[in-house]
């Protein structure tokens, strides 16, 4: 799907992402804060019916790393 919406946008659409961000000066504001109550969430985004709903199986490593790069990017 990325290379569709690449192509779309005639050019890699995550690093077009990644210079605006840098451009506009706009980080997350995760990163470097504390991730408390990880397996929590984990659990509570496992058990959420948007999460069943999706078209894709999300397993706990799926939502574990989306958390890691959120913490940690």
């Amino acid at each position: 799907k990325y290379d569709v919406m690449s192509s779309v946008v005639g050019t890699d659409l995550i690093g077009r992402v990644e210079t605006l961000l840098k451009k506009l000066s706009i980080s997350s504001p995760f990163t470097g804060k504390p991730l408390k109550e990880k397996n929590k969430i984990i659990e509570e985004t496992l058990s959420s019916g948007s999460t069943a709903a999706n078209p894709k199986k999300i397993e706990r490593q799926d939502v574990e790393f989306i958390l890691n790069e959120l913490f940690n990017s």
